[in-house]
């Protein structure tokens, strides 16, 4: 957006030599002569880049950048909140997301809002009992809303509007969008395969023998594309927890509604180009090139 500001941060840890000094161990006590060792302090410390962009756009469509450069070490001082000053502690590369992290007081004081806190999250070592904790959490600290991570999509769904019917209507498209794509794959098919449903009528083969054995190969087809479709989603799944640490749990309800939202598209959209085919004179279609 026009001098709109973004910043980048990018963090890592780099070896610092901070000195270098002899030592001369004392005499030992069988008299040997005593030798002299070097010791080498180094420290580790978190440095980092700050890429400041500012768009601008200008009359004629014209777009400049400008762009600010600055290494950030650890004791910088910085100003995140207004006019306050801060002292960078330490610098870490989160698994997702730009983030500052700073003490709880810090960070009330700032926000003015000293005693009070919008979440607090509770990891357990067992996921098991969440329940268990989360009536715990209830009897200790009534008052409070407590919701699980795995119920937190759904509180969104509840708290934006219209977002399950959005969810609704982009599940339908896609159903409408699977049925036409095996619609135009059969009806190539059996285009292309004209003479051989000609041979079939004329061996005496009727309509709902031919419209099953399109509807057939089209649930088929379809079979193969929902089994294509979880194990690529599977993969992803798995990258992404590799790559990001997020973690996508997959309920059997989504797997069996995606399934029958693909077999039910392949069935109704193979029904057309098999009537189709069913309804060809036998001579025609042996005449057909």
């Amino acid at each position: 957006m026009n001098n709109k500001k973004a910043e980048i941060n990018i963090g890592d840890k780099q070896p610092i030599l901070l000195s270098t000094t002899n030592v001369l161990p004392g005499q030992a006590a069988t008299g040997a002569v005593p030798t002299t060792s070097t010791v080498t302090s180094i420290e580790f410390r978190d440095t980092g880049v700050k890429l400041t962009v500012e768009p601008s756009i200008r009359l004629g469509n014209e777009l400049s950048l400008k762009m600010k450069v600055e290494v950030i070490r650890v004791g910088d001082q910085i100003k995140p909140f207004g006019t306050k000053v801060y002292r960078i502690a330490g610098i870490y590369s989160p698994e997702s997301g730009p983030r500052t992290k700073l003490t709880l007081a810090g960070l009330q004081e700032a926000l003015e809002s000293t005693n009070k806190c919008t979440f607090i999250f509770v990891k357990l070592r067992n996921p098991d009992q969440v329940d268990a904790m989360a009536a715990k959490i209830n009897t200790e600290l009534p008052g409070n809303t407590i919701q699980p991570t795995k119920e937190i999509f759904a509180g969104f769904e509840k708290t934006i509007p219209f977002l399950g019917v959005f969810l609704r209507v982009l599940v339908g498209l896609a159903a409408v969008v699977s049925a036409l794509v095996v619609m135009l794959a059969m009806y190539t098919t059996i285009t292309e395969r004209t003479r051989e449903i000609g041979i079939l009528k004329a061996m005496g083969a009727s309509r709902g023998y031919i419209v099953g054995i399109i509807e057939k190969e089209a649930i088929l087809i379809s079979v193969i594309g929902l089994i294509a479709g979880f194990a690529t989603s599977a993969i992803a799944g798995l990258l992404i927890h590799k790559v990001y640490g997020l973690v996508f749990e997959y309920s059997w309800q989504w797997a069996l509604t995606a399934a029958s939202i693909g077999l039910i598209g392949g069935v109704l959209g193979a029904l057309y180009p098999a009537v189709r085919a069913s309804n060809l004179d036998a001579v025609s279609a042996l005449a057909y090139d």
